[in-house]
């Protein structure tokens, strides 16, 4: 009976804490670094392997682990670690994986519809400007390089 108070306690503390945490935090800035820590190593391998790369830009077609590097130009991913780790990416719901302009790898995550997407990006040279079509808002991450980023066509549109 004394042990089921004691986990019926430590549930209930555990729970408050989390309450507490959110309150320093807002809900999405806690839950995009809970996601961002847990998919940091896969990421970071992609994000190095990508920028790495002599092509401008590429993105990964997600069903046949290639790299689309033009119109019709095609190229095989051949370290496996990369190809797991893509994998591994895709499995975890990112929508696209690629690069920009030699200088921005992004990993899109989530769509709200309406042409706005977020995700987190990495900045190959380090200067923090990421090369995404209609970026709205970046925020800095933990680790250095990485951003979570906010694109938004409609917003974009009306604010350039």
């Amino acid at each position: 009976m004394r042990r089921k108070k004691n986990l019926i306690l430590y549930v209930l503390g555990f729970f408050l804490l989390i309450l507490v945490t959110c309150n320093f935090l807002s809900k999405t800035e806690f839950y995009n670094r809970f996601v961002f820590e847990a998919d940091y190593k896969q990421m970071e391998k992609v994000a190095n392997y990508l920028c790495a790369l002599e092509d401008e830009s590429v993105y990964i077609v997600k069903p046949f682990w290639r790299l689309a590097t033009g119109p019709r130009e095609f190229k095989d991913i051949e370290d496996r670690e990369i190809k797991f780790a893509v994998f591994l990416l895709y499995a975890k719901g990112y929508d696209r994986i690629g690069k920009n302009s030699d200088q921005t790898v992004y990993f899109q995550k989530w769509y709200d519809g309406f042409e706005r997407y977020r995700g987190y990006a990495f900045s190959c040279d380090g200067s923090g400007d990421l090369v995404i079509e209609y970026l709205v808002d970046q925020k800095e991450m933990p680790k250095p390089n990485w951003y979570y980023y906010h694109e938004d066509y409609n917003q974009w549109r009306t604010t350039s």
